[in-house]
């Protein structure tokens, strides 16, 4: 299975294999919406999107970090909207970015 990041690249998922083609970067959904909900891979947005598909949810644009490295060079993009809502792992990575959106004083709900 292949999901395509916005820059043309690939992140590359099967039973066996993990991995991407380059270049390696995000994946932004621009939905036109003043907030943004933000993913660290595209497995973690499918699944919140399965978790709410029944659900009447506020529009959104959505960024599918694919991996927690380009969340430094991502603050830019969150910045420009509302809200961020961070939908990250609750490990050392996740907390780091949480801990650097802080500092940013980046309007996220987490």
């Amino acid at each position: 299975m292949g999901f395509k990041n916005s820059a043309g690249g690939y992140g590359l998922r099967s039973k066996y294999f993990k991995g991407s083609s380059t270049p390696k970067w995000v994946t932004h959904i621009d939905n036109r919406a003043n907030n943004i909900s933000v993913f660290e891979d595209f497995f973690d947005y499918l699944s919140y999107q399965v978790l709410h598909q029944e659900q009447l949810q506020p529009l959104t644009n959505f960024l599918i970090l694919n991996s927690p490295s380009f969340f430094e060079r991502s603050l830019l993009l969150m910045e420009k909207h509302y809200q961020v809502h961070l939908y990250l792992n609750h490990d050392n990575a996740g907390r780091k970015c949480t801990l650097l959106a802080k500092k940013r004083s980046v309007k996220f709900m987490d």
